[in-house]
């Protein structure tokens, strides 16, 4: 006798042709910046908006980001295709090699990924809890944005230039978050595999993993509303008799070869600390489209790597049910390579 759960796979779709156009990043907005009284003005480099606009906390890319020529570094321009393909380990590093200068070209310090919390807040007009369902308020942004229509069908064919939509636009002045490329956030989060197993004894699951990554659930008891995320396949979580935990009814949706990597998730206890997360693996049977049941295994290499998440939506999926600014995926491992873009943000400087 097993337990079964569906559970949902969200992927990316085909890649955009890109383009890397290079610019200096000096200079300064006057609009974001605030007189602090000790005669230094605190403001944002070129290029990037404060949040808040008055006294910034932080900055944050105004547009997309697109590649530097030479592709060290990253740039925040309007009128380029954005970069996308990139692994969050790799949107991490190119923030981190993007100097932050001031209106006389000298360097400051050096950008970052958004934190998940930066790039929530700069979309919705809030710092902190509330805000806009939508950068552009609480109706779905259909026209304005480079998104799907309301019923989620596509009615673009391909990654727009940033600024494109200048009606998509935050109530801080930052452009393109709803749509277009997906762009990655960090949620500032590592994985911890023994905090998983610790969190789900707290809430009446005894969980337990071997040295080889094999998860075993304590006879009788049920996984709740735990999910897989997954990108590439569908499927359910099983518990065969032995305890073992395993996919049942998986569909692929790659046939060739293909290692599928990804997550089980406890959405009834996310939160700011790890735990709620278990990396896992999928094997599939080379040319088999389908298969009733698959091992699963725990990616125990994971543990200790950052958890990321992706926000946004793009210009090919998404809608009003399932791209509001709270949301986030957080089913692609840090390597995963697909079309999502970056957006950095940076410390206030003094202009």
């Amino acid at each position: 006798m097993f337990w079964t759960l569906w559970v949902f796979a969200v992927g990316c779709g085909p890649a955009s042709d890109q383009q890397d156009t290079e610019a200096t990043d000096t200079g300064s907005d006057d609009t974001d910046s605030d007189d602090t009284g000790g005669g230094d003005w605190l403001g944002c480099p070129s290029g990037m908006v404060g949040v808040p606009s008055e006294s910034p906390s932080f900055c944050i890319d105004r547009f997309e980001a697109s590649l530097a020529e030479d592709g060290s570094h990253l740039l925040s321009v309007e009128g380029v295709l954005p970069v996308v393909q990139l692994t969050f380990d790799e949107a991490r590093a190119l923030c981190s090699a993007t100097p932050v200068r001031d209106a006389d070209g000298e360097q400051l310090g050096v950008k970052r990924l958004a934190t998940w919390n930066e790039w929530r807040d700069s979309a919705d007009g809030v710092v902190g809890e509330g805000g806009a369902t939508y950068p552009t308020g609480e109706e779905w942004p259909e026209t304005e944005c480079a998104v799907t229509d309301t019923l989620g069908e596509p009615w673009l064919t391909e990654l727009q230039a940033t600024g494109s939509f200048p009606e998509c636009v935050s109530a801080f002045g930052v452009f393109d978050q709803l749509g277009n490329a997906w762009e990655w956030s960090d949620p500032e989060l590592d994985i911890s595999i023994e905090a998983f197993v610790d969190d789900q004894q707290d809430a009446g699951r005894s969980f337990a993993v071997d040295d080889s990554g094999v998860l075993s659930l304590s006879a009788g008891e049920k996984m709740g509303d735990l999910v897989i995320e997954m990108p590439g396949l569908q499927a359910r979580l099983g518990v065969a008799d032995d305890g073992q935990v395993y996919a049942s009814q998986v569909i692929f949706q790659a046939f060739e070869p293909f290692d599928y990597h990804g997550y089980i998730i406890d959405y009834a206890r996310e939160s700011d600390e790890p735990g709620w997360m278990l990396p896992v693996a999928i094997t599939r049977v080379d040319g088999v489209p389908s298969t009733d049941r698959a091992p699963l295994t725990v990616r125990l290499s994971e543990d200790g790597e950052p958890v990321a998440a992706k926000v946004g939506c793009a210009w090919y999926t998404g809608g009003p049910q399932g791209c509001p600014i709270s949301a986030r995926f957080v089913g692609h491992p840090h390597d995963f390579n697909g079309t999502i873009g970056v957006r950095c943000s940076a410390d206030p400087i003094a202009l």
